[in-house]
């Protein structure tokens, strides 16, 4: 569960440009109005930046893309976004239904703030105060049922460049701790972090980077 906090890693892990998709599952804490809260962030306002998140009851993704869309937060989510420089196209789809789609190809900073998940990028805050988990990065655009299918190689050849199962969430009082310990080139399968390596963030964080 977060609870304010987030995790940010030392490099932009999120394609730029070129043909590139996130994935993950998401789940707000309350039914209450979130506001504005990003589920994953890179670089910097105007950049522009990259971001997926909440608005209000709808989302956010990237500056060039937003408000749209809603969600009904007492249930769990799995949100996919997706590019495709190929026909010049981005999609967002909610629970692999498709939800809005941009007649470009976004792309996004290769400066500013590192890749984050919880949080936007800085200075700003709105952290997500919820459940987040297997979050999935690959270099192409994809469709839900290739999201689906982690055991293989989506169609068409694609490479899923980071993928992460939280099993416990890591819990944080503001937003300016954090884990910088949890980054891709680690290469265990599994990594716990411990209080004195998380900057201030109490309790167990079990880490799980997976590569096709």
């Amino acid at each position: 569960m977060l609870n304010g906090g987030f995790v940010q890693f030392d490099s932009h892990l999120v394609p730029s440009s070129g043909s590139y998709s996130v994935s993950l599952d998401f789940q707000p804490a309350t039914t209450d109005n979130p506001g504005i809260t990003e589920f994953i962030s890179q670089g910097s306002s105007g950049g522009p930046g990259f971001y997926l998140g909440t608005n209000g009851f709808g989302f956010r993704a990237t500056d060039s893309w937003g408000p749209f869309g809603s969600y009904d937060p007492a249930d769990p989510h799995r949100l996919l976004f997706s590019v495709d420089s190929v026909v010049g196209k981005s999609y967002l789809y909610l629970d692999g239904t498709l939800l809005d789609t941009r007649s470009f190809a976004i792309t996004t900073t290769t400066g500013g703030t590192d890749t984050r998940l919880g949080s936007q990028f800085a200075p700003y805050g709105e952290n997500f105060h919820g459940t987040l988990d297997n979050v999935r990065i690959f270099d192409s655009a994809i469709t839900p049922d290739q999201d689906t299918d982690v055991t293989g190689t989506p169609e068409p050849s694609t490479m899923m460049l980071a993928g992460w199962e939280l099993q416990r969430r890591w819990l944080c009082g503001s937003a300016g701790q954090r884990a910088r310990s949890l980054a891709l080139r680690l290469r265990p399968p599994v990594r716990k972090l411990s209080p004195e390596n998380t900057n201030g963030c109490h309790g167990d964080y079990n880490q799980r980077h997976r590569q096709p």
